[in-house]
């Protein structure tokens, strides 16, 4: 009676035919787990946010989610860091979440791309610069660069063909929320 057994089928569906599933099923609790997508991210940050009877505004855990790329284990620490940081405040802000969500090496080439693709040459060099300060890879970051073009132009291309967010990101095997990003980004260029 104490014991739990964790059974994982990582198929898309079990075939209700077979003995096994059908003895399975009559015995056993079963729950699919699978990714979440941008909303269900971000309403996931502002209910952890209220776990600690707090609260977080849509831009800033939309924001939080970004900087930590959707990874639930860290959302929840950075949730956990924010609301001892804010203290007797009820609500965590979006500077909050600027000044204290570490930013990845990914946050930084975001920002970097971003600011290549709004053609702020000096900003973009000056956020290069810092990397390359941090030891980072001048190959690691092209191919960072790359990698992000390559997903705007793949966005673009599939946004012609009819496809909604959802699908290009299920295509590309890539969180929504980059795919949304991306999308808006593709419209800077033909």
């Amino acid at each position: 009676p104490y014991t739990v057994f964790v059974l994982l089928a990582p198929y898309e569906k079990l075939d209700e035919r077979k003995k096994l599933t059908k003895a399975l099923k009559k015995h056993v609790f079963m729950m699919e787990a699978k990714e979440l997508n941008a909303k269900e991210t971000t309403d996931f940050t502002v209910n952890l946010a209220k776990t600690e009877q707090k609260t977080i505004g849509t831009e800033a855990a939309e924001h939080l989610v970004l900087l930590v790329n959707g990874h639930l284990s860290s959302i929840f620490q950075e949730i956990q860091k924010l609301c001892t940081f804010i203290g007797d405040r009820e609500e965590i802000t979006l500077d909050d979440v600027k000044m204290l969500v570490a930013r990845s090496l990914e946050q930084n080439i975001f920002e970097l791309i971003n600011k290549i693709v709004n053609r702020k040459r000096t900003e973009s060099l000056q956020i290069f610069y810092d990397l390359l300060k941090q030891n980072e890879e001048p190959i690691k970051i092209m191919a960072l660069i790359s990698n992000q073009f390559r997903l705007i132009l793949q966005t673009k291309y599939f946004a012609e063909q009819g496809y909604g967010q959802k699908q290009i990101a299920s295509n590309l095997k890539v969180h929504p929320f980059r795919v949304k990003l991306a999308m808006d980004q593709a419209r800077l260029f033909s």
